[in-house]
């Protein structure tokens, strides 16, 4: 379901509800420039570094293929021409077009994209530049081996995606193969993200519903180059909290030293309380072992809740229910580096439940 305001108004009505020590002011004046060129939105959130003192955040914005991808080209024009941040949008508006096609194999089997936007390091008038993340679904959910035409139907939809965007999966082919392979089988649907501002020849697998016991076999499977001990011990630790997530992994013509997993937390946690121990206990795991800082941890918990919104006037007790929630917790391991938190704030409406 669409939502009942365009994208820059609800992120002006939320600002006040982020902490600054999650998210300062010149991030959010950033977010601001990209909301205003895509006005339209299914859920948006803000992703921030737990570990670093800088309250530095980037943006992300989940758009359902049946609202597409609106891009306000009046704004978008003011940006320099034959930048990078340019030539990414012009990447996302050819994907847009073959998305909005019905007949095409993008619009057949990807539901959902989120666009992500590096924004720390960039200020208005220039707006950053999108990375996209699809989501790749297959009709019902099937446990055990995947066969050649799964993973057959994955590299098309993946070859096609690059092609609208102007990248090529040659170097990585073997690898993304060999992970539809491996998911496949083990989760519900996959996601692939493209960094459209950079030469392009790794890409971000991610795979959402993933038993988090699993995730050693599978990263043997897939051969990761990393040590097992970047990320052992405290993913036996992430076992206390849940038994599923999601594992991220960068895959190129290997995969890369390098994994994030993630830890759930959705509709649910708009209804935390920063007084009980139970809603507590994992953000302050994450102090405790210096992966958060205290005023982060305290700055998520006063994000969450939820409102009403109407802005035509009438009865506020019928007016459309959003809720703040903290989406998923991702920890990212690399070797010999310590591992990082990065949370992830949304906002967006309930009369659905966000689909992918």
């Amino acid at each position: 379901m669409s939502t009942p305001c365009q994208l820059a108004t609800m992120i002006e009505t939320v600002a006040p509800r982020l902490d600054p020590a999650l998210v300062c002011r010149d991030n959010v004046e950033s977010i601001l420039s990209i909301a205003r060129v895509l006005p339209t939105w299914q859920c948006a959130g803000f992703e921030c570094r737990l570990g670093d003192p800088a309250p530095r955040a980037d943006f992300g914005v989940h758009l359902r293929r049946t609202h597409g991808i609106s891009i306000d080209e009046a704004l978008l024009a003011r940006q320099t021409p034959d930048s990078p941040e340019s030539d990414a949008w012009q990447r996302l508006r050819r994907f847009a077009q073959a998305w909005s096609e019905r007949q095409t194999v993008i619009a057949r089997a990807i539901p959902a994209v989120s666009l992500e936007f590096d924004v720390h390091s960039l200020r208005p008038p220039r707006v950053a530049a999108p990375s996209m993340f699809f989501s790749m679904r297959f009709g019902p959910y099937r446990s055990g081996p995947a066969d050649g035409t799964a993973v057959d139907a994955c590299s098309r939809v993946v070859r096609a995606v690059l092609e609208a965007v102007g990248a090529d999966m040659a170097d990585a082919r073997h690898q993304l193969e060999q992970c539809f392979r491996v998911l496949l089988p083990r989760v519900p649907f996959l996601q692939l993200g493209v960094w459209l501002a950079r030469p392009v020849n790794t890409f971000r697998i991610c795979a959402p519903g993933l038993k988090l016991r699993d995730i050693r076999a599978v990263v043997r499977a897939l051969r990761w180059s990393g040590p097992q001990d970047a990320y052992e011990s405290r993913w036996r630790d992430l076992l206390q909290f849940g038994d599923r997530g999601a594992l991220h992994l960068d895959v190129g013509s290997e995969v890369a030293a390098k994994i994030g997993i993630e830890v759930n937390f959705g509709e649910g946690s708009a209804s935390l309380r920063v007084d009980d121990p139970e809603d507590t206990r994992f953000f302050d795991y994450l102090v405790e072992h210096d992966m958060c800082l205290p005023e982060k941890r305290d700055g998520l918990l006063s994000w969450v809740g939820g409102f009403r919104l109407n802005p035509d006037g009438g009865d506020a007790a019928t007016a459309p229910l959003f809720l703040r929630t903290i989406s998923h917790v991702k920890l990212v391991f690399q070797p010999d580096q310590n591992p990082q938190a990065k949370a992830y704030l949304a906002v967006g409406r309930i009369d659905d439940r966000t689909q992918h």
